[in-house]
């Protein structure tokens, strides 16, 4: 039976346990900061355990978890203590990060322009120094313009590579780090409303043919071992979606057994890799038969057509 038609008959599926991720990352340490948890907040920092990660052995992302859902990221180059800000939406969580780990802003970077994405002019006169950067002019105090293929440098290891990706927004950019003195080593892809664990964004201001380049012909295409750090805590959501589009894909499944038990402790189920998402996320496996046939569609449809479909249906999925 089509997903379509399933929508409205859903069942209430029971686990006796829950799995528990195996995965591990070459190069990677992932910790929970309980200094920062008891320092800053008692409710878990927000919605979710502030969470620090070392994707190579030059970089630290400070996973900040900000607002209702989003995240707020401290990339920091160790060799220098000169980092960047991504997405700094919430102004005094933001800030006490940053001062808790004594670092030099030398970046305020923005994947798009809506208010839970972009620094307050408030926020970035603590900085004066600092570039903003982003594509949108819409960013407040926008003053370094960045377009697809620009590359920025934080301190001496970190390069930042800017991929274009209007669809969420018109001026949405992915920023993609890498330690530029070891490039075999993990990067980390900052995905914004674009991409995220198990999904991507909702088309505001673009068309099912923009997200399909973003994620497959983009995304798709980065290191296998690239770590995803997006910028909601949607994953139950989309998993839970994903599972009806494919109910019988085991690596889905196990995913989202992993994040239940993860949320149940409060923890972050961010960040993900590329080779996981290309394995359950239904928005990047839009070419593939079984989704095709999920949604009702002949196999000979395209994969931009496809995504519009499986997006709308998305949209109405309760």
């Amino acid at each position: 039976m089509f997903l379509r038609n399933r929508l409205f008959q859903k069942k209430t599926i029971k686990y006796s346990a829950l799995f528990t991720s195996t995965l591990l990352y070459s190069f990677i340490s992932v910790s929970t900061s309980s200094l920062n948890n008891n320092f800053l907040y008692s409710n878990c920092y927000s919605h979710s355990k502030i969470k620090t990660t070392k994707p190579n052995d030059k970089m630290q992302i400070i996973q900040i978890p900000i607002l209702e859902d989003n995240y707020s990221y401290l990339l920091i180059d160790e060799e220098t203590n000169q980092a960047g800000i991504i997405d700094a939406a919430e102004s005094e969580r933001v800030l006490q990060t940053i001062n808790d780990y004594n670092v030099d802003i030398t970046h305020i970077l923005s994947t798009h322009h809506h208010w839970d994405h972009v620094a307050s002019a408030d926020f970035i006169s603590n900085f004066p120094n600092a570039q903003v950067v982003g594509n949108d002019q819409r960013i407040p105090k926008l003053n370094q313009q960045v377009f697809d293929g620009d590359v920025i440098t934080i301190g001496n290891s970190i390069q930042i590579t800017v991929y274009f990706t209007p669809c969420h927004t018109t001026g949405h950019v992915l920023y993609y780090a890498e330690n530029v003195q070891n490039q075999n080593q993990p990067a980390a892809l900052f995905s914004g409303d674009t991409l995220f664990l198990g999904g991507c964004g909702r088309f505001f201001e673009g068309t099912g043919e923009q997200m399909y380049h973003a994620l497959v012909n983009v995304c798709a295409n980065f290191p296998a071992d690239t770590l995803v750090f997006c910028g909601h805590e949607y994953s139950i959501g989309n998993l839970n979606f994903a599972r009806y589009v494919e109910p019988e894909n085991e690596a889905l499944n196990e995913k989202y057994n992993w994040c239940l038990k993860q949320r149940e402790n409060g923890e972050s189920t961010v960040p993900s890799t590329i080779e996981e998402e290309i394995s359950y996320n239904p928005f990047m496996r839009v070419d593939l038969p079984v989704i095709k046939q999920a949604l009702g569609l002949s196999l000979g449809t395209s994969g931009e057509e496809t995504m519009s479909a499986l997006r709308q249906t998305k949209n109405n999925f309760k």
